[in-house]
């Protein structure tokens, strides 16, 4: 039974990383603490625990955008377009570099759509620039902060398991 639980972990931590590659990890990855839980291990309060942790780091992505974009005074078009670059991007490019190429597409594809609409509508280079790359770190910053609570949902798992 220890072997099982040890290889339904690290199936969760590899799920867990495909956050990196722009794919919800973190939401396949709760399959393992529900198997566990129909299987008595997990109680239903470790199992509320764990989906808060993912709704947690789903909010975090998606909003840490649009909140550090509003800050520098990003609109909701050009960010709803970098958005939508960002997922554009990441599926064309998934298939390139052994998956790498979704990390980079999804994070290309946040900056270009920002960059090609201020770009458009404002017409300034150098604003249109800048406000892409806030996009884009703040991209980067909410797939980390999901990364790191997923790595956390499976250091919860263990410690429920065993």
């Amino acid at each position: 039974m220890i072997f099982i639980k040890i290889i339904s972990l690290i199936v969760q931590m590899v799920l867990v990383l495909t956050n990196i590659v722009g794919l919800p990890g973190n939401i396949i990855a709760i399959f393992i603490p529900l198997i566990w839980f129909f299987a008595g291990d997990i109680t239903l309060w470790g199992l509320f625990i764990l989906v808060i942790i993912i709704v947690m780091g789903e909010i975090f992505e998606f909003y840490t955008g649009f909140i550090i974009g509003h800050a520098y005074g990003i609109d909701n078009k050009s960010l709803i377009l970098g958005f939508i670059g960002a997922i554009l991007l990441g599926i064309i490019m998934a298939p390139l570099f052994f998956g790498v190429g979704a990390v980079v597409g999804s994070f290309a594809g946040a900056y270009m759509g920002v960059f090609i609409y201020e770009c458009v509508v404002y017409k300034n280079f150098s604003k249109a620039s800048k406000r892409a790359i806030i996009v884009f770190k703040s991209r980067f910053m909410g797939t980390m902060i999901k990364f790191v609570l997923g790595i956390f949902m499976v250091v919860l798992t263990t410690i429920f398991i065993f």
